[in-house]
């Protein structure tokens, strides 16, 4: 899904949002 790879951006852009998400399935 497209919210997949908007997530994972995110998460590359903004590590500290990968603890406070917990969304580490990427």
């Amino acid at each position: 899904m497209v919210v997949a790879l908007i997530l994972g951006r995110l998460q590359l852009r903004l590590p500290g949002r990968v603890e406070a998400g917990g969304h580490e399935a990427s």
